[in-house]
């Protein structure tokens, strides 16, 4: 032991000393010993990447250590940057995407440069400045007790009780700061509750589409073959502990059950793997052994955690989670009972519409260029999408999108189905960018597993109308567990964008196997709220019918609903979501215009209104300001999309300032054109949706043309070493040389006119002959703290009427 000691000793020296010889004897060696990597990166921010900026570590001590004479409260700045998904001027990009940067590669050496298109608003409004950190708080039936005391049992507030919400917001926010703000969601009635008769408001069951997420009380119907609906929970003998389970039909009128079903009333409840299921009796359902049939009694640690997913006909299924099977009505002989079975018993091995969940798929990338993910789940739309098309370019990527285990041990002709819509194909061979695949041996990666392209059938991709792949047979898999996958690749040529929902795996059985319809418990008085978000299964359902914005004023210490003199406020209700089919907005500048049309029928011109909103699944709450221009709402603050360059020296990632980019592929870039000389044609420069902007002075002939394109103003103040980079291709010269034709000018003292400015016309090494394009670039340095204007000036005569095309056109440190 001591000799092992002693040589391991020896061995740290003799390294330390080796390492020490290197570097006085041959200078930079250990240097070179370490491996660089040094890339030129583009990212476009996806809209999870600002929440994710915001929470990180390091750049929420940035904006805690920063002091603001005028109050601002730049950690809350950060929080709405992550919220609103772009930056501003009290979180602007150079402070905070460093960190960022860093987090995701934290393996680029120095020299490494990284492009970073995001979204970034100008001219907000100041007093928008008020909604950061804003965050929901929904009365609690504490909260409603208060209001009403023991006299009356009511859930909800009315025109007596409105004024009760400060006080319950003092007693629920400890030590808010002043102009702390916060959302309340409340049930709100204009009728009052009726004290006789105690008071009590009787709760009903109504149809919803999903399971919420905080659980609560239910009754589980099925339908019989003559559309009778059976009720779930008590067993066909219930002297005993286990067994099948039937009931007596219940009616239902206009969505509520009108029937007693008191006996029959589940009490759902979130566990760490799925929900259990409580009856009145507090017996809990669970399986055990081998049986279909139910058990009751304590919640066993196994057995009794419970799954619901959504399915396409409007019916939910219940999955225990240990055995795999599912909850059902099975007829028999004429009768009707639940159990719970194994797929091979209906036929149904896999069943993701994609309703409501992601179908616990889930994707790895392969690779990824220019993004941070391909496949993303649509909560909204409902269905799984692949995309790589970001920041005006498309992005090579490959990225696989895998299903969760399908036991195929107990089928005898099981065959898969799914909807798919392609778009933006453009003519190319759809194989060569998405393929339906299965795999017999997959463990946890994608690329050590055996996989088999399945024959589907798919859209043209031109649209986004959704294609059946027709039944596509998995014979060659019984007997065996398989994953599905969807694997996408995308080049620089072409990034089509995919949807995929109602994936199935299914095969025809005999006999009567029905999934349940799903009746929640709410207060009477509360049904109105309720039917306005039966389309949602969010932790809000069927809970609240009215929002409002209250503000805490440190003078008064009180809560105050929010007003400003500068605009109207008017906050998203339940019942605005619901007509938007929508539990949040994610584009308020497509989405909130129609609100408003709808809100302010009467509007008169230049009414301004801020409207607050749920802005992300998450509940993450957003104001944006509109004004009416007598005949359309248009936001007030322009959210740009923005690059910046950023490069790795000395370990750490620093702003390279872009101050001007475009790619003017269907963009003009602000650009303008000053025609000088038009020999007879219409115009000289074109933008072309494929290649920039073109300039041609031929039209059935060589034209005498003069012809000049601007670039919008540069402020060059601070800059250090600015490059002009563009690409260009250039044809039908014959012979002419391209610089007694073409140049790249520029002035000091436009104004707004051409002809009477000083230009200095840069030189250039090497022009393209072809149409070909070739990169170009110029040093800017000499043009430091000045502001300039860039033009290109086209001309041409009756020898050459060459075509010029420019795209990618860029000014930014080097």
């Amino acid at each position: 032991m001591k000799k092992n000691i002693v040589f391991s000793m020896c061995a740290s020296l003799l390294f330390l000393a080796s390492c020490d010889y290197n570097e006085d004897n041959f200078p930079g060696y250990d240097e070179l010993a370490i491996p660089k990597d040094v890339q030129n990166v583009e990212l476009s921010l996806a809209d999870g990447d600002y929440k994710k900026i915001a929470g990180l570590e390091s750049n929420i001590k940035i904006a805690t250590d920063k002091v603001d004479p005028e109050g601002i409260d730049f950690v809350a700045a950060l929080e709405a940057m992550g919220t609103n998904k772009y930056f501003t001027e009290t979180a602007p990009a150079s402070w905070y995407l460093p960190a960022y940067l860093e987090s995701l590669y934290p393996y680029l050496s120095d020299e490494s440069k990284v492009t970073v298109a995001f979204n970034n608003a100008e001219k907000l409004p100041e007093y928008l400045t008020d909604f950061n950190g804003i965050s929901a708080y929904e009365l609690t039936s504490g909260d409603y007790k208060t209001v009403w005391g023991e006299t009356v049992s009511a859930s909800f507030l009315s025109p007596s009780t409105i004024s009760k919400i400060p006080a319950l917001l003092k007693q629920a926010v400890e030590n808010p700061a002043d102009g702390a703000m916060r959302m309340v969601n409340y049930a709100y009635s204009e009728t009052e509750p009726s004290i006789g008769g105690g008071g009590v408001i009787p709760n009903v069951y109504q149809k919803v589409s999903g399971m919420a997420a905080e659980g609560g009380n239910y009754v589980f119907v099925a339908p019989d073959k003559e559309g009778k609906l059976i009720p779930f929970g008590r067993l066909t003998d219930e002297t005993k502990s286990y067994g099948y389970m039937a009931g007596t039909a219940v009616t239902v009128t206009d969505g509520l059950i009108s029937s007693d079903v008191s006996n029959y009333v589940l009490t759902v409840t979130p566990t760490a793997t799925g929900y259990s299921l409580q009856r009145p009796d507090e017996k809990f359902i669970y399986l055990s052994g081998t049986y279909n049939s139910f058990n009751l009694g304590a919640l066993p640690a196994t057995g009794g955690d419970w799954k619901f997913s959504q399915n396409a006909d409007g019916t939910t299924s219940i999955v225990n989670v240990e055995k795999k099977k599912t909850v059902k009505l099975n007829e028999y002989n004429g009768s009707y009972s639940f159990g719970s079975y194994p797929p091979s018993s209906f036929g149904i091995y896999l069943n993701a519409s994609m309703k409501g969940s992601d179908g616990d798929f889930t994707f790895q990338d392969i690779k990824l260029e220019g993004v941070t993910y391909a496949w993303k789940y649509d909560s909204q739309n409902n269905y799984w999408k692949a995309a790589a098309f970001a920041g005006g370019v498309n992005n090579p990527t490959e990225s696989w999108l895998v299903s969760t285990e399908i036991d195929l041990s107990g089928a005898t002709a099981p065959s898969l189905s799914f909807d798919a819509a392609i778009n933006f194909l453009n003519g190319n061979n759809r194989a060569d960018f998405i393929e339906a695949k299965i795999s017999a041996d997959y463990v946890d990666n994608v690329t050590a597993a055996t996989w088999t392209t399945l024959n589907a059938t798919w859209s043209e991709g031109k649209g986004w109308t959704f294609v059946n792949s027709g039944k596509i047979d998995l014979k060659d898999y019984v007997g065996k567990k398989v994953r599905l996958a969807f694997a996408y690749k995308s080049t620089s040529a072409c990034a089509p964008t995919i949807e995929i929902k109602n994936i199935s795996v299914t095969e025809p059985k005999d006999g009567y196997y029905a999934d349940v319809y799903l009746y929640k418990e709410v207060p009477e008085n509360e049904v109105e709220a309720a039917s306005a978000m039966m389309f949602a299964s969010t932790r809000a359902a069927a809970k609240y019918n009215t929002s409002a914005v209250y503000r805490y004023d440190a003078a008064t210490s009180t809560w105050k609903e929010y007003t400003t003199p500068d605009v109207t406020v008017a906050v998203l209700q339940p019942a605005d979501y619901a007509k938007m089919g929508a539990t949040y907005v994610s584009k308020p500048g497509e989405t909130l215009p129609i609100y408003l049309k709808n809100a302010y029928p009467y509007a008169q011109a230049d009414l301004t209104v801020a409207v607050v909103y749920y802005s992300s699944s998450s509940q993450a709450i957003s104001a944006t300001e509109f004004i009416y221009d007598g005949a359309t709402w248009t936001e007030t603050a322009k959210v740009m999309p923005t690059t910046m360059l950023f490069i790795k020296a000395n370990g750490v990632w620093n702003e390279a300032k872009v101050y001007y980019a475009n790619t003017f592929i269907g963009d003009e870039g602000g650009c303008t054109i000053q025609d000088v000389e038009l020999g007879g044609k219409d115009y000289v420069w074109i933008l072309d949706a494929k290649y920039g902007w073109k300039a041609t002075g031929y039209l059935g002939g060589n034209k005498t043309t003069e012809s000049w394109l601007l670039i919008p103003e540069i402020n060059l103040k601070g800059a250090l070493t600015p490059v002009l980079r563009f690409e260009a291709g250039l044809n039908y010269l014959y012979g002419a040389k391209a610089e007694d034709y073409i140049s790249v000018c520029v002035s000091t003292d436009y104004t707004n006119d051409v002809t009477t400015a000083t230009w200095e016309k840069l030189e250039f090494a090497t022009w393209p002959d072809s149409f070909t394009f070739i990169p170009m670039e110029a040093d800017f340095s000499k043009y430091n703290d000045k502001v300039i204007r860039i033009a290109i000036k086209y001309t041409s005569d009756a020898t050459c009427a060459s075509t010029f095309e420019v795209k990618n056109f860029s000014l930014q440190e080097e």
